[in-house]
């Protein structure tokens, strides 16, 4: 057993992935209080139509760091609303953080898989 995942939250972990990157399309992204007590803060996190990650009622969501957030923004502009319905996949990797080395998750913007029915515009026969 793996002890990350003894303990559920509401939001996605690395030790979620199981070392695996999963791909996923975006629902919506919501302001929310994330923390207790003086660690509070307000942060964006993002919920996935396709997320088989689930807590309670409802599927777990994912807290956005500036990293993150600067990653799928590059991609899809500034405005959050732009990213509902959009692909990106998620990994587990590893930071700095307080010193320490640290599990985290990672963003990248993969390409939707090609209909291999679908002819290529290039002109190319093959």
């Amino acid at each position: 057993m793996n002890i990350q995942t003894a303990f559920p939250s509401a939001y996605m972990k690395a030790a979620d992935l199981e070392s695996k990157p999963i791909n996923l399309t975006i629902e919506k992204v919501v302001m929310e209080e994330v923390g207790q007590g003086a660690d509070a803060d307000s942060r964006p996190c993002v919920y996935f139509t396709d997320s088989p990650f689930k807590f309670k009622n409802g599927t777990k969501g994912w807290v956005l760091n500036v990293t993150n957030s600067k990653m799928i923004g590059a991609y899809y502009g500034d405005d959050t609303d732009n990213w509902i319905g959009k692909p990106v996949q998620i990994y587990p990797d590893k930071t700095s953080f307080g010193g320490n080395i640290v599990d985290c998750l990672r963003v990248r913007i993969v390409a939707p898989a090609m209909d291999e029915n679908i002819p290529s515009d290039d002109g190319s026969p093959f």
